[in-house]
């Protein structure tokens, strides 16, 4: 018996067909009136229409292999997966739209029909078929999809971000809201294709679209997730506190996702909290000195104590950082018996540096002469004749001095052998020669503990302090320079301010209250050479940009 189908025609102008849709394996067939000329299509001739749409899609889109979701099962065109594989909901057939949203008289979509989606327009899924060799698009609402092929790329949106309609043209479809789930699909000129999520009011995925970024917009915005990168840095530990004295907070927790917590705490030996504070933040990078003025070390007292690091992001990474400490109990130095100590013995010549090869990062003999003579300033090695005290700063506490043999102390204790020039600003003008010449020559403790200024306490009486150093360091490289210190060396009179990225060795880091010379670079850190008092000598040592972040980058402007 003849079967009878639905009087609707599509008229091409030479004549009309009637297109129905035939079993549930192919894409899209039609049957016309006239059997004898045109004939059934055959799956070999509806296999090839699949192939020529493919053929067509490809090679615009790039391929991602795909990630099914539990209960789900993916339709895969042999060996390439698609970018986005959608699969119609089972047993029904739908109609097919043209780019106006109406209806195309007679072509519908089965659900058996593996195609593939070549844009999403709003609510609207666009997809290719082909009719009278012609490829056409055809439109389908989105919600005739149960689910979608996502590739593998998961990405997150860190702000507000334009979407287009198009790979070119200014016809906007909307604008992507910072945390929305991206996925990056293709690339054409100058943007990005991607599928993205839209939320409801809830946070709830409501649906998925397709647009196309600015690649400039994707670069910046756009962060690839997957596991935690959430880690502490650039933290300075104390081994040993004296009573009363200050520790600077520093450091930086960062992560690829948004930090939810910090929390910074000193802990005495029976654990109680000595003093704290909790941070709640959602930045991807947190800076521990906004907690410093709440650290209070002052407040330990003698014995062992606890400084505590902990964070968490929104991944639910926690990271915990448990330094130990000792707090001792402030002590002055008193004078030994009278008389004179030291002699040639006493000086031992130059330690060996194991520290960055500036002559690697720079040709300039100025500059490798002005290095030469910071290496010799925090290399040069003496055997202590007396005790005498480290400096006693603003602070109200001691430096610590450590030995060769590891030994700490708010002296200089006699017999221990140390590296390096003492800090002191009573009279910093000693270089590396003139610190060798006083340990040959003996010294009284007169000599080497005054008080300073109104001080009662008395401190390193000689040395070297930082803005002396990188001045001494400087003559020594021929720069016409005359003394200044930290406050005056930025007034432009010798040196030129420049961008921390152009700095090379020889030139010179510079805050309000410290002053060191840059020697290279170490992978990201920074190498110095400086006088300091929190270490209590000359020395060299490595900064991360984090712990570097007050300083500027000056250059001697005739270099």
């Amino acid at each position: 018996m003849k079967k009878k189908y639905n009087k609707r025609y599509i008229t091409d102008g030479k004549r009309s067909q009637k297109e129905v849709l035939i079993e549930k394996e192919g894409i899209m067939n039609r049957v016309s009136e006239n059997r004898e000329r045109a004939g059934s299509i055959s799956r070999s001739q509806q296999f090839c229409i699949l192939l020529l749409c493919l053929a067509v899609v490809l090679p615009s889109l790039r391929a991602f292999s795909i990630s099914a979701e539990a209960g789900v099962t993916w339709p895969v065109f042999g060996a390439g997966q698609p970018v986005l594989a959608y699969t119609a909901n089972p047993e029904k057939k739908y109609p097919v739209y043209n780019k106006s949203h109406s209806k195309i008289k007679g072509l519908m979509l089965s659900s058996s029909s593996p195609i593939r989606i070549i844009a999403i327009d709003g609510k609207w899924a666009a997809f290719l078929y082909s009719t009278n060799g012609t490829t056409k698009t055809g439109y389908v609402p989105l919600s005739t999809f149960t689910a979608v092929a996502i590739p593998q790329n998961k990405e997150t949106a860190q702000a507000e971000t334009t979407v287009y309609r198009r790979d070119s043209g200014s016809k906007t479809a909307g604008r992507i809201t910072a945390g929305s789930t991206l996925y990056t699909l293709a690339s054409a000129g100058s943007r990005v294709q991607i599928l993205y999520s839209v939320r409801n009011s809830s946070g709830n995925i409501r649906n998925w679209q397709m647009g196309w970024v600015n690649r400039s917009d994707h670069n910046k915005l756009l962060t690839v997730m997957g596991a935690s990168t959430l880690r502490i840095t650039g933290v300075s530990r104390p081994t040993v506190l004296q009573q009363g004295s200050f520790f600077t907070v520093t450091g930086t927790v960062s992560s690829n996702y948004n930090i939810k917590e910090v929390r910074v705490a000193i802990r005495n030996a029976a654990y109680n909290v000595v003093s704290k504070r909790y941070t709640s933040t959602n930045t991807k990078s947190f800076s521990l000195s906004l907690v410093d003025k709440y650290i209070l070390f002052n407040k330990t007292t003698p014995g062992k104590n606890y400084y505590i690091i902990w964070a968490k992001d929104a991944k639910g990474k926690t990271v915990l950082m448990n330094m130990p400490f000792t707090v001792v109990k402030k002590t002055i130095p008193t004078a030994p018996s009278s008389g004179r100590a030291g002699g040639p013995s006493y000086f031992l010549g130059y330690d060996h540096y194991s520290g960055v090869n500036y002559k690697g990062q720079t040709s300039s003999s100025r500059r490798i002469a002005a290095l030469n003579k910071a290496k010799k300033m925090v290399t040069i090695k003496w055997k202590c004749p007396m005790n005498f005290p480290t400096w006693y700063n603003i602070e109200g506490y001691y430096s610590y001095a450590k030995a060769k043999d590891g030994t700490v102390s708010t002296q200089f204790l006699k017999g221990k052998t140390y590296v390096g020039i003492p800090y002191s600003m009573k009279n910093h003008s000693y270089d590396n020669e003139a610190w060798a010449n006083v340990i040959k020559k003996g010294y009284t403790w007169k000599e080497m503990a005054a008080p300073f200024y109104s001080s009662t306490y008395k401190t390193a009486a000689k040395g070297s302090d930082c803005s002396y150093f990188v001045y001494l360091c400087m003559r020594a490289g021929g720069a016409n320079v005359t003394y200044q210190t930290t406050y005056t060396m930025s007034n432009g009179q010798y040196y030129k301010r420049i961008d921390k990225s152009r700095m090379k060795p020889g030139d010179v880091l510079l805050c309000s209250h410290h002053t060191m010379l840059f020697a290279g670079r170490v992978g990201s850190r920074y190498a110095v050479f400086e006088s300091t008092s929190d270490g209590a000598t000359t020395r060299y040592k490595l900064f991360t940009a984090a712990e570097l972040a007050e300083y500027s980058a000056y250059r001697y402007k005739y270099w």
